[in-house]
This record gives structure tokens, sequence and C-alpha cells, in this order.
């Protein structure tokens, strides 16, 4: 079984990121950092067991991100608008999963200031199932969300649209991930919704 681990908001810029999440959340991000050898960095928001990642290319790094699709300047200029590109999902055993679903990713250390984790990834950066299929990680130190202070705000659910929903439901089905039936739509998306003291909130 796999979980949800965080979704991922991108942008262009994290200060156009950052505004994007707090303008609709009326919540402050105040947790985050660099990936020094992911040439990008974030800001993070507690979501009860799972959070929400903001990031961005880091202008102060010559690395090109190789995640996320960061590193395509097609996807960078789609991001003149932060969206909810894509969602990662946590396992036991990282290796494990993608060998037994044959699953189109290999899988690298990355840090992040205390935190280490396992992550897996296209060979050429790019998303997975146009964003609406999962990243993989594998926490080698405590899932990030425990170091989180808790916010008042929670995930209540993820939908996936997609043109061809038939093939992602199967994927996510080899994945054993049963929290998320993919329905149809002409264009990829996702699009999440949060419990806020205000209210619920969508994302997308």
């Amino acid at each position: 079984m796999i979980q949800l681990d965080h979704i991922v908001i991108a942008a262009q810029t994290l200060e156009q990121g950052i505004t994007y999440v707090q303008d609709i959340l009326e919540v402050k991000l105040t947790h985050g950092g660099k990936h020094l050898q992911q040439g990008t960095y974030n800001k993070v928001l507690r979501l009860n067991d799972c959070y929400l990642e903001v990031i961005a290319p880091d202008p102060d790094s010559d690395i090109i991100p190789p995640w996320f699709g960061l590193g395509n300047e097609g996807l960078l200029e789609s991001l003149q608008t932060p969206r909810l590109l894509t969602w990662v999902a946590r396992c036991d055993d990282v290796h494990s999963v993608v060998e037994k679903t044959n699953y189109p990713v290999h899988v690298q250390k990355a840090s992040r200031d205390t935190l280490r984790w396992q992550f897996s990834f296209p060979n050429d950066g790019g998303l997975i199932g146009d964003g609406v299929l999962p990243y993989l990680i594998q926490w080698e130190t405590q899932a990030a969300f425990y170091s989180l202070p808790e916010t008042g705000v929670s995930l209540i659910k993820l939908e996936g649209f997609h043109p061809e929903p038939a093939f992602i439901n199967t994927q996510l089905q080899h994945l054993g991930f049963q929290s998320l039936t993919v329905q149809y739509a002409e264009k990829p998306k996702l699009i999440t919704y949060i419990e806020t003291a205000r209210g619920r909130k969508s994302l997308s």
C-alpha cells in the first residue's frame, strides 16, 4: 500500500507560489528550505497526516531541476499562474514498489536540512501521467509532516482528471492506492479540497 505524502504546488518563483496558496487558504507558510542537489527550494504546510509543498527553481542555483518537470522551459512558461502540478505518495520500500509495478521511474537519494529520503522520478525529469500519477517517496528520516506544526487546516480529498482515465486508474490500482479514482476530462488536472478555519477551499 502507498499513502498520499504531499501535494505539489509549482510556480515560476517561490514568492508567486506562496502568495497563491496564502491568498486562498489564509494560512502563513513559514517552513521550508533549499534542495541543494536539485536546484529547487520550497515552503511547506502541514495538512494533518500529509502536507502541501510549494516549489520553484532556485534562482541562486545553476542546477537544472531534475524533478516535477521544472527543468522544462515549456512547463515553466505555463506556470505564470501557480498550480497544483502533481502529488507524491510514500511507501516503506520504494525499490520494491517500482520493481513489482514496473513503474517508469528511477530512485535517487535526496535531502533538505536534516530530512533524508529516497525519491523516484522519470529519467527525463517530467511528470508521470501528466501529473495525475504520483512520484514515490521513501523517508529515511521521519516523514516530513511530523516535524511541521499543526496549522488547523486539513486535506479533505484529492481529485484527478485525465483524457485516459482507465489507464491512470489501472496504474493507481497496481500501486495499491485506493483513495483516488480519476475521471475523464479533455485535459489532465488535479484539484484538492482543504478544510480551513474559514471553510472549505480548493487548489488546482
